[in-house]
């Protein structure tokens, strides 16, 4: 996988290229933000085609209707998508906020 978390099959077909993340936070300490790392960890764990959705959509900027020519799948595929991918990571970025790492929700078993 390469640092904008598309794969090089995906890169090479789509002709995206990214550069490297920067380490800097995103936002002031202590507001949900987080840092380049803490994004791509959460865009890794997204299936390839929901990564460059993400990518195209919300790094690069384009419309909707031009990803889907792109990607050749339908805008509303698009659409639909794209909600989910955001909405796993919004769900993956949370959670370290909400339990610590190796910690679990309904305490030990």
């Amino acid at each position: 996988m390469t640092p904008d978390g598309a794969g090089p099959e995906i890169q090479q077909k789509r002709g995206v290229q990214m550069s490297a993340p920067s380490q800097t936070a995103i936002g002031p300490p202590g507001t949900g933000e987080h840092t380049d790392a803490e994004l791509m960890r959460a865009m890794a764990a997204l299936p390839e085609l929901s990564r460059l959705l993400v990518i195209l959509a919300d790094v690069r900027g384009l419309p909707y209707r031009d990803i889907a020519e792109a990607c050749a799948i339908p805008v509303p595929v698009v659409a639909a998508q794209l909600h989910l991918a955001r909405g796993h990571m919004i769900r993956r970025l949370a959670a370290p906020l909400a339990e610590p790492e190796g910690g679990s929700r309904h305490g030990s078993a």
